[in-house]
C-alpha cells in the first residue's frame, strides 16, 4: 500500500454536487488507549531503560550506559510505573549498561509503541505463548535436538523471544524469576490491548455508500465509517511523520493497493495529503477480515491509528515497514522491521517495494491525468491499471 501524486486540479471539485446524507446518530466506537498497550508508561524510565540497553539507533545514544543517579532514578520510574519485575530485572543485571544477551530486548522494551508491535504473533498468540512459558519453566530446551519445531516456530513468529531465550537460557535451563516475570507481562499487556475494549456494536456502523472517489472492483465496500472516540484527539504525539506535501492547484493523489504478485487491487482518490487515514479506510472498510500481513512505509503510525479505532478488527493483523523505508525508523521496534523475520518464508520472500514499484509505471501518464475532469481522470486510472493487470497475468 502506498500513495503516488497524481491528481487532478482541485478547482474541478466545485462542478461536483454531493448531497450531504444525514442518518440517525449512532453510538461511538472505542479503541484501545496509550495505557493499556505499552510495557513501560514512563517516558523518563524508557529513555533511561534505552540507554541502559546500550542499543544505539540513529540519534539515540544508549552505549555509555547510566551513572549510579541514573540507575536510581530508572529503578524508581520502573516501580512508580507498575514496572516493578522489570525493575527487580535491572537490578539483578547489574552494571552500568545491561549484558549483552539482554540489550536488544530491553531496547524493544524502552520503545514508545504497542507491546502488539514488538509482539507480532497475531492468532499465533496462544502457540507462541505455550512455548515460551514452557522454555521459561524449563519444560523444553529450544537448543535440544528434540525441540527443533518449537525453535522454528519461535523463529518464525517471535524472533526477538527466540532470540533472548536462546541466549539466556543454558543447558541447565534455570531462568531468573524476574525475567519470568517480565515475559508473563508482556503477554498480558498484548491481551489487554484488545480484552480492555468492547467489541463495537453493529449499529454504530452505518451501511455502506457509493463512493466516486474510491474503486476496488473485487472488494466492494461492506459497511460506512462509524464515529470514533479517538478522532480529534492527538494520539500519536511522538511516532515516526510521513511528510506530504501538497500542490496548490491539484489534488494530492491516489492511494494504491497491490497483492505481493504486484497485482493492483485497486486506488481511492485522496482528497487531502496521505495519512494513515487512507489506507485505514480502504482495510476497514473493503474487507470482511483484514490481510494477515500489510506493508507500508509508515506501517508503524497505521498500526496506532487502527489500534485506537478497531483494535479487534485488526488484532490479527501484522503490520510491517517495507525493507528500504525501515532504515529511517530509528525509534520504532524491530517488530516492524522485516529483516529480522528471515527465518520465515512468507515475508522473508515477499518484495516489500512491489507497490512502489508499480507506482512509478503510473507517473508516464501523470501528464495528462492532471488536467483531466475527475471523471476522466478516474476512467483512465482504471484504464492503465487494468491493462497493467493483464500484462501481469500474461507473464504468468
Amino acid at each position: 500500500m502506498d500513495g503516488t501524486a497524481i491528481g487532478f486540479r482541485k478547482d474541478m471539485l466545485a462542478y461536483i454536487q454531493e448531497e450531504k446524507v444525514y442518518g440517525p446518530l449512532r453510538p461511538p466506537v472505542n479503541g484501545s488507549t496509550h495505557a493499556n498497550r505499552v510495557y513501560v508508561r514512563s517516558r523518563i524510565a524508557r529513555e533511561l531503560l534505552l540507554k541502559y540497553s546500550g542499543v544505539t539507533r540513529g540519534n539515540q545514544q544508549g552505549n555509555k550506559g547510566l551513572t549510579h543517579e541514573e540507575m536510581d532514578s530508572l529503578q524508581q520510574e520502573l516501580e512508580s510505573s507498575c514496572c516493578t519485575a522489570l525493575a527487580m530485572l535491572v537490578k539483578d543485571l547489574g552494571g552500568r549498561k545491561a549484558p549483552y544477551e539482554y540489550r536488544e530486548f530491553l531496547s524493544e522494551l524502552a520503545r514508545n509503541h504497542p507491546v502488539c508491535g514488538i509482539l507480532q504473533i497475531g492468532e499465533d498468540r496462544d502457540i507462541v505463548h505455550q512455548i515460551v512459558r514452557d522454555v521459561l519453566n524449563s519444560v523444553i530446551y529450544l537448543k535440544s535436538s528434540k525441540c527443533t519445531r518449537e525453535l522454528s516456530l519461535l523463529q518464525r513468529k517471535a524472533p526477538m523471544l527466540a532470540n533472548l531465550l536462546c541466549k539466556v537460557v543454558g543447558k541447565d535451563r534455570n531462568v531468573s524469576d524476574p525475567l519470568k516475570a517480565v515475559v508473563s507481562e508482556l503477554f498480558d499487556v498484548f491481551d489487554r490491548t484488545f480484552d480492555s475494549v468492547e467489541e463495537p456494536q453493529l449499529v454504530s456502523y452505518p451501511d455502506a455508500t457509493e463512493d466516486r472517489f474510491t474503486f476496488f472492483p473485487n472488494l466492494p465496500a461492506h459497511r460506512g465509517s462509524p464515529s470514533y472516540s479517538a478522532d480529534g484527539k492527538r494520539l500519536n504525539v511522538g511516532l515516526c511523520r510521513k511528510e506530504s506535501y501538497g500542490h496548490p492547484t491539484l489534488t494530492p493523489g491516489i492511494f494504491t493497493m497491490f497483492c505481493q504478485h504486484g497485482v493492483a487491487l485497486g486506488f481511492q482518490t485522496m482528497m487531502e495529503c496521505e495519512s494513515p487515514r487512507h489506507p485505514f479506510r480502504i482495510l476497514s472498510h473493503h474487507f470482511q477480515t483484514p490481510p494477515e500481513i500489510v506493508i507500508y512505509d509508515n506501517a508503524c503510525k497505521l498500526h496506532v491509528y487502527a489500534l485506537n479505532r478497531e483494535p479487534h478488527l485488526f488484532r490479527n493483523t501484522r503490520f510491517f515497514v517495507d525493507r528500504f523505508h525501515f532504515r529511517g525508523h530509528k525509534s520504532c521496534p524491530l517488530g516492524y522491521c522485516m529483516d529480522k523475520y528471515d527465518a520465515d518464508l512468507d515475508i522473508n520472500t515477499i518484495n516489500s517495494q512491489v507497490n512502489e514499484q508499480a507506482n512509478s509505471g503510473l507517473v508516464r501518464i501523470q501528464p495528462q491525468l492532471s488536467y483531466m475532469t475527475p471523471a476522466n481522470f478516474m476512467f483512465h486510472t482504471k484504464l492503465f491499471l487494468a491493462v497493467k493487470n493483464m500484462d501481469k497475468k500474461n507473464q504468468c
